[in-house]
Parts: structure tokens; C-alpha cells; sequence
């Protein structure tokens, strides 16, 4: 079965996954569906730390890719 992965954007890497969970292992999800929500409760907790003024600026979707993982 494909897992489904969100890559993140890095300066030296390109797109890489880099999203872990408590463990320390890297995050993949069992449907794009599944990958798309998480990204997007991701992005939406980082807006509410910047209307909170806990960061100063918002984090843009387009550095974000969610991908089919090759099994």
C-alpha cells in the first residue's frame, strides 16, 4: 500500500520530509486525503500563533508538497 508523505521546502535540500512524529520517526499518512488535513492543521495552528503574536509571520503553502512514497 502507497504511504503519502508532506515534504517541506528546505534552502540546501529541495523538497524533503522532514516532519517526525514524537518518536523521532519520520510522519508518512495512509491516503492524500490524509496527508492534505494534517498540512492544513499545521498551516492553521501557525496563523493562530501569528494572530496570537506568538510569530511574527505566517508560513506559505506552496513550501509544502504532499507526495505519493514509493513502497
Amino acid at each position: 500500500m502507497a504511504k503519502w508523505a508532506v515534504l517541506t521546502k528546505t534552502v540546501c535540500g529541495g523538497f524533503e520530509n522532514v516532519w517526525h512524529d514524537g518518536v523521532g520517526d519520520k510522519m508518512t499518512f495512509n491516503s492524500k486525503a490524509e496527508a492534505d488535513a494534517e498540512l492544513t492543521e499545521f498551516l492553521a495552528d501557525v496563523a493562530d500563533a501569528v494572530d496570537r503574536g506568538d510569530m511574527r509571520e505566517s508560513y506559505d503553502r506552496d513550501d509544502y508538497a504532499v507526495v505519493c512514497m514509493e513502497e
